[in-house]
């Protein structure tokens, strides 16, 4: 998986085998836009494209800018299974839309999915990833 961070909201064409397809940066709440994928030849063409390093960078794995209230955990209680998924407790994000923004740069999760609360909830489960100081 590639991800992209460019510090405007961008988009523009690309062409991918001969074929012209719209890269489209999805803007972040506090500013800037992101763009995930994980097709190789897309990357491919993007790391080779004109804007790459002049409009936005590659970041692998991108951090919030607060990384010190994110952290693993596991229950610690001896009742757990054991083949429990380590969850991702999120302590910044205190909104929908940071809980959203969220998802899709960190999990590479689809903007267009995460259109209700509802949705953000089950793509947070999926990823096991919780917000607990959304209000």
């Amino acid at each position: 998986m590639a991800n992209y961070y460019s510090d405007r909201n961008i988009s523009f064409d690309l062409l991918i085998k001969d074929k012209s397809k719209r890269i489209k940066f999805n803007p972040t709440t506090k500013g800037g836009s992101v763009y995930v994928t994980t097709e190789k030849e897309e990357i491919e063409a993007i790391e080779s494209s004109f804007y790459f390093k002049k409009w936005f960078v590659r970041t692998d794995n991108p951090a919030p800018s607060n990384t010190s209230k994110i952290k693993d955990k596991t229950k610690p209680d001896d009742t757990e299974k054991p083949d429990k998924l380590t969850e991702t407790v999120v302590d910044t994000v205190t909104s929908w839309q940071e809980a959203a923004d969220y998802l899709v740069n960190e999990c590479g999760s689809d903007p267009s999915a995460l259109t209700t609360p509802e949705a953000i909830l089950a793509a947070a489960k999926e990823k096991h990833v919780e917000f607990p100081n959304i209000g």
